[in-house]
């Protein structure tokens, strides 16, 4: 199984919760969904606006910044570093890297 990015973070969760062996390669992957949602490129497509209205319903009140935090906290529950090692960890591959070239590039449109 081979997914980039996010994706990858999809791959990680059926290589750590399958009940068989599976080779797997996180390719590129944050280690969960809240990298790509709240820090990443994706937090400027997300609709935090009507995410928040959606969530004042069960809250009275409710800021942008709580909002935020609560799209991280049920998106935490997708981080892989929390999930059981694979059934054989010799079959897992990982691919990382420390710079980011789409969130360069969104960095640089911004100027």
């Amino acid at each position: 199984m081979l997914l980039l990015n996010l994706g990858g973070v999809h791959a990680a969760m059926v290589g750590s919760l399958h009940p068989t062996p599976v080779a797997t390669l996180p390719f590129l992957s944050p280690h969960s969904a809240v990298v790509a949602f709240c820090d990443g490129i994706l937090r400027y497509g997300t609709a935090w606006e009507a995410l928040r209205e959606d969530l004042a319903v069960q809250k009275t009140v409710m800021t942008l910044e709580e909002a935020r935090q609560r799209m991280r906290n049920v998106l935490s529950l997708t981080d892989v570093t929390r999930f059981p090692i694979p059934k054989n960890p010799n079959a897992v591959i990982f691919v990382a890297a420390t710079v980011s070239i789409i969130y360069l590039y969104h960095q640089m449109m911004l100027f």
